[in-house]
């Protein structure tokens, strides 16, 4: 055993080599363990150079001749290096079943690095009713419904689809956690009876009703009936907009509702009326007919200060 840069541990296992009868007519091929062993060499040298992807390569195609355990443990790091978790934990745990005790004692630390490649893996478990379904992480199809195993993944953000023919797909954006077990409860909708409606709105932050139903903030989407359908948006500084559309079984329709400004009720003040003050005890009727912008002047709704016209006084 040998550590080879940059902190990979390569098993060297000594091979025996088969004799055969020399001939000098025509010199023998390469036996299959000579073959196995070339490849192997060739893989460390690779390991050495930081080139996985050729390591790989080499230390399967020796294990396809040989299944020397050693070649387990190699390639598992080079999944390692190339971040290739769930392959390199599948490597390491065959290494860990199959290797003899007196091999397994000269990889140092080994509980400690299934370990380590193990917290890089999580597993997906997927519920859905419709059989059949492609199951899509990261883009990659990992199996079909019904999913009778976890499958496992590299840890982190990642989006979920699934999809069937006749039905809309689902999708999911998970965090799948580290050396832990994600179940995903996927419902798929036929496009048969059923239609997807996206609504927006012209305004951020508006609430938006679809047939009464309240169904949280714009932008949303949601499964409806095919037919006709009533939105509604709301916002506190903007005055309540609806509108109808309809949507056919199979679609998905957008609908992007532009919410109206609000009234002038609601801008300004109007005063209009007779406000009463009392200067030193006496009554005084003040006249008010003014329109004032909110937030603009410096006195306030029903206030008069500094003298006053006779005029505007009465008893």
């Amino acid at each position: 055993m040998r550590w080879r840069s940059p902190g990979f541990l390569l098993v060297t296992v000594a091979v025996s080599m088969a004799t055969a009868p020399s001939s000098r007519a025509q010199p023998e091929a390469p036996s299959v363990t000579e073959r196995a062993r070339e490849l192997k060499k060739q893989g460390d040298a690779a390991m050495d150079q930081l080139r996985y992807e050729e390591a790989l390569a080499d230390y399967d195609a020796a294990y396809r001749l040989e299944q020397d355990p050693a070649l387990l443990y190699n390639a598992a790091r080079a999944l390692q290096g190339l971040g290739r978790y769930p392959a390199a934990l599948e490597k390491i745990e065959d290494f860990d079943r199959v290797a003899p005790p007196e091999l397994k004692a000269r990889a140092p630390a080994l509980a400690a690095l299934i370990a380590e490649i193990r917290s890089h893996v999580s597993k997906l478990t997927v519920s859905c009713k419709v059989p059949g379904a492609r199951v899509l992480v990261r883009n990659t199809v990992v199996g079909t419904t019904p999913m009778d195993r976890p499958v496992a993944l590299p840890s982190g953000k990642a989006v979920v689809e699934i999809e069937a023919e006749g039905y809309f797909p689902f999708r999911r954006a998970v965090d799948l956690p580290k050396g832990g077990v994600l179940l995903i409860e996927a419902q798929l909708v036929s496009r048969s009876t059923t239609g997807l409606l996206v609504v927006r709105t012209s305004v951020p932050g508006a609430d938006v009703f679809v047939d009464g139903r309240a169904l949280g903030v714009s932008p949303v989407e949601t499964f409806v009936d095919a037919g006709d359908h009533t939105i509604a948006a709301t916002h506190p500084d903007w005055r309540t907009t609806e509108t109808s559309t309809t949507v056919a079984a199979g679609q998905r329709k957008e609908v992007n509702l532009a919410l109206k400004p609000p009234g002038l009720t609601s801008r300004w003040w109007f005063w209009a009326g007779i406000g009463a003050v009392v200067i030193s005890g006496v009554a005084v009727g003040i006249a008010l007919n003014t329109e004032r912008g909110a937030g603009t002047g410096d006195i306030a709704p029903g206030r008069v200060s500094g003298p006053l016209s006779p005029a505007l006084v009465g008893f």
